[in-house]
């Protein structure tokens, strides 16, 4: 983005909320006590898409295991928070909490098809039956020329409410127009892993906090794609997982996944 492209993006936001202080656009565009959600080693973020139990104890025995990989759950008890509050989750969410493990409430967004007052709703349906939880995860985010208001709005409704960390899914590539509107981007969620040429061109004006990928029906692993591609973002996942839902479980390799991240992070500390 431009400095003329980012001042033009500011009054536009600035427009929509009817606002003058120049405060509004650094909330919009910084990330206020994200601090513990933007990994300087690469974590992962797991679409939790499963009832409370045996995955998610999984999950927590993990980060207990690796504590210093930082990681990310997506929560989601019925495409979206309602209805609510349901007691197995608001325990299980209190045990991710306890193992240092940031939470994400999902909600749809439907490539801005959905009204954001519906949005809007389920923001504060997750804050009203899981306070606990740390952040909103926008899935079905569109990548379209002229959207990215509809995005830095909630995201920053979002903030307003106490949530400190916004994740927008697109899914595929986007325009560099939407760095900022959410605090990270997911520009790859597709079946075998993303080449190294997804995260080449403009991306690399940007730090590698700023892009996330999810990648499914991978049947193995090995390594060094987990050392390269740990490179190129600030969090990743990999399963073996299929289509229609692919995040019921978690991959056999999730112990070896994790296992090869806390490795970079000791070798970042130990640089």
């Amino acid at each position: 983005m431009t400095p003329y492209d980012f001042l033009q993006y500011g009054k536009s936001i600035l427009f929509y909320f009817g606002l003058t202080s120049l405060l509004f656009i650094t909330s919009v565009f910084t990330f206020p006590n994200t601090v513990s959600a933007l990994p300087q080693s690469t974590g992962i973020i797991i679409p939790l898409y499963t009832n409370p139990g045996g995955e998610w104890d999984k999950v927590i025995h993990a980060k207990k295991t690796h504590p210093s990989v930082p990681v990310l759950v997506i929560i989601n008890p019925n495409n979206g928070p309602t209805p609510c509050p349901r007691q197995d989750y608001l325990k299980e969410i209190s045990n991710l909490k306890s193992a240092d493990i940031i939470t994400l409430g999902y909600v749809s967004t439907n490539y801005t098809a959905r009204d954001n007052n519906e949005v809007i709703n389920d923001i504060n349906n997750w804050k009203n039956c899981y306070p606990n939880v740390d952040g909103i995860f926008f899935d079905e985010m569109s990548n379209m020329p002229g959207k990215e208001n509809y995005y830095a709005s909630l995201s920053f409704y979002a903030k307003s409410q106490g949530f400190h960390f916004t994740v927008g899914n697109p899914g595929i590539n986007t325009l560099s127009s939407y760095v900022g509107t959410v605090d990270n981007l997911i520009i790859y969620e597709d079946a075998g892993l993303p080449s190294f040429l997804s995260f080449g061109g403009w991306h690399t004006i940007f730090n590698k906090s700023t892009f996330s990928f999810i990648a499914y029906d991978v049947n193995d692993i090995n390594n060094s794609i987990i050392k390269r591609l740990s490179h190129k973002v600030s969090y990743l996942f990999i399963t073996n997982g299929t289509l229609p839902n692919p995040f019921t479980s978690l991959p056999p390799y999730f112990d070896q996944m994790i296992e090869e991240l806390d490795k970079q992070s000791f070798k970042k500390k130990d640089h």
